[in-house]
């Protein structure tokens, strides 16, 4: 039950108490009820009020944790915003230090001298990777370093002992072959305290970071006239040659790791492009010394080409002149055995007769040869000319066939044409183009054996004739087959051992073709039977061809 209840209830029980009692006593015990019913509202009260307060309490303890809480996450949003500029902003450089690397990897890329190409280097680190000055130097190429620089005054640059300046850099770069990253030399920065933040870059092979002494990276620092500094080693074939130091002064940002990553992925392309330049001086090299000596082989050619072609037209003067002359008396020869042959000059005996035909068939033959020199000789001259008009090349291949009848009896062969009804006509010159299928069947009659088969085929094309003219004789080894068409050759087989030749038909036979505007080739296997193919041009620009050898 609530207090107040109580306290009416037992202020109405006191009250009906008081009815019973006097006046003067009702007073007195009116005003201790009073008394008595005023000190327990306050005791109330005051209990109401305490318990309000300690609630207060409370949440004012709870209101303080949040705002704690709201002003740790404040630092944590602010702490975290901070790191992921400084991420975005390390990234922005490093994208940025990327493309400039790109793009200076393509601009030393077509350069072909080591000066040019250091010196391009040097101008990039300052100008597109936001270094103060830069210094190239590259060792053991030619008698003397190759230094480039940027961003330098003259009266810089002659403080710098360059023997001395490479001595310094001598152990941690070039011998050991690990880049130098020395922040702040001096120690004045960041507030004045002493860091000398120098230290050699981390490696595969040592996991730990090493210090250069102070003083040294002092004594760079003031050659250089630089407070932070990188230096690199540039690697030739897998040795340090050179380095390559850029750095800045204040107000300059001041270095990072990802500097020095850059100018490590830098140091490793420039050497990568001076190892490619030297391969192209070498290769270069190689290539002019070869070039003069193909030249000077050339010439040598030249002029025994010359001798050659004028040895060559000697023969040719000379084939030509004494072929002349040997017509003229194999004729009187083969006209007077003639007469006496035909009993024109008196009687003559068996043993007379037999020898003066072997002088007739022997004249016969020299005076072919004689023919086919006369004809190499008119070819190689360029005094062969051809006239051209529309042929029928089925009526040309039975004039070819009747003349080679008794060819074709003696040998017991066959000879079969095979064509179209209706050929296109060709320019050609039929006499010369009928002496081309005599000479291939004569051979093939003679390279094939009794009971044989020749075959002519005739195949219209689009814009030519194929022609095909094969047998089923002996066949040639192809090392017989490259030489065929070569003056003068003759196969070593029984055949030709037995029977006399000149070895220039083939060679007549392959210059007509061509000068018809069409090539020959031969298939031939031993054994089974030999085969020529030749093209013909269904059409021709000029009606008069002259041919050379």
């Amino acid at each position: 039950m609530p207090l107040t209840v109580k306290i009416t209830i037992g202020a109405g029980l006191i009250l009906l108490a008081l009815f019973a009692l006097s006046e003067a006593m009702l007073l007195r015990v009116a005003y201790a009820l009073f008394m008595i019913l005023l000190g327990m509202i306050l005791i109330t009260t005051f209990q109401s009020t305490q318990r309000q307060l300690a609630e207060n309490k409370k949440e004012l303890t709870r209101v303080s944790q949040v705002c704690e809480e709201l002003d740790q996450n404040t630092k944590i949003i602010v702490q975290t915003d901070l790191e992921l500029t400084r991420t975005q902003e390390a990234l922005d450089k490093k994208l940025s230090g990327l493309v400039a690397l790109q793009e200076l990897s393509r601009k030393i890329l077509p350069i072909r001298a080591h000066d040019e190409l250091c010196r391009v280097v040097c101008e990039a680190v300052v100008t597109t990777l936001g270094f103060e000055r830069a210094l190239l130097v590259l060792t053991g190429i030619g008698n003397q370093p190759i230094v480039a620089r940027a961003g330098f005054e003259p009266e810089d640059f002659s403080r710098i002992t360059l023997s001395h300046l490479i001595e310094l850099i001598q152990t941690p770069v070039l011998t050991q072959g690990q880049p130098i990253f020395a922040a702040d030399v001096s120690g004045k920065q960041r507030g004045g305290e002493v860091s000398a933040a120098a230290f050699l870059s981390q490696t595969k092979e040592k996991s730990r970071q090493k210090r250069i002494a102070d003083p040294t990276l002092k004594e760079i620092g003031e050659m250089a006239g630089l407070n932070a500094f990188i230096a690199v080693p540039i690697q030739l074939q897998e040795q340090a040659r050179g380095f390559l130091l850029a750095g800045s002064n204040p107000p300059y940002l001041p270095l990072e790791a990802g500097d020095l990553e850059m100018m490590t992925v830098l140091s490793a392309e420039v050497g990568v492009t001076i190892d490619n330049l030297v391969l192209y001086e070498e290769l270069k090299k190689s290539h002019d010394e070869l070039e003069e000596r193909v030249k000077a082989r050339t010439a040598e050619l030249a002029k025994a080409n010359e001798e050659l072609v004028r040895l060559n037209k000697m023969k040719s003067d000379f084939v030509s002149a004494v072929s002349h002359e040997l017509r003229t008396p194999l004729t009187s020869i083969k006209g007077y055995t003639t007469l006496v042959l035909g009993g024109k000059l008196g009687p003559i005996s068996e043993k007379q007769s037999e020898r003066l035909t072997k002088i007739n068939r022997n004249t016969d033959y020299l005076s072919n040869l004689i023919t086919e020199l006369l004809d190499i000789a008119r070819i190689e001259s360029g005094r062969v000319g051809m006239n051209l008009k529309p042929t029928k090349l089925t009526h040309l291949l039975e004039n070819v066939a009747d003349l080679l009848v008794p060819q074709l009896k003696d040998g017991k062969l066959e000879l079969k044409l095979e064509a179209p009804e209706k050929l296109p006509e060709i320019p050609a010159d039929e006499n010369h183009l009928e002496r081309v299928f005599v000479n291939l069947l004569s051979n093939a009659i003679k390279f094939t054996p009794p009971n044989g088969t020749l075959t002519v085929r005739v195949t219209p094309r689009p814009e030519e004739l194929q022609v095909e003219v094969a047998d089923t004789g002996f066949g040639m080894p192809p090392e017989d087959v490259q030489k065929l068409f070569t003056e003068f050759f003759r196969a070593d087989n029984p055949v030709n051992r037995e029977r006399k030749g000149t070895g220039l038909g083939l060679v007549l036979c392959k210059k007509i073709i061509e000068a018809h505007g069409g090539s020959i080739r031969v298939n031939s296997e031993v054994g089974k039977g030999t085969t020529f193919s030749f093209t013909l041009p269904l059409k021709s620009s000029r009606d008069t061809v002259s041919f050379t050898a």
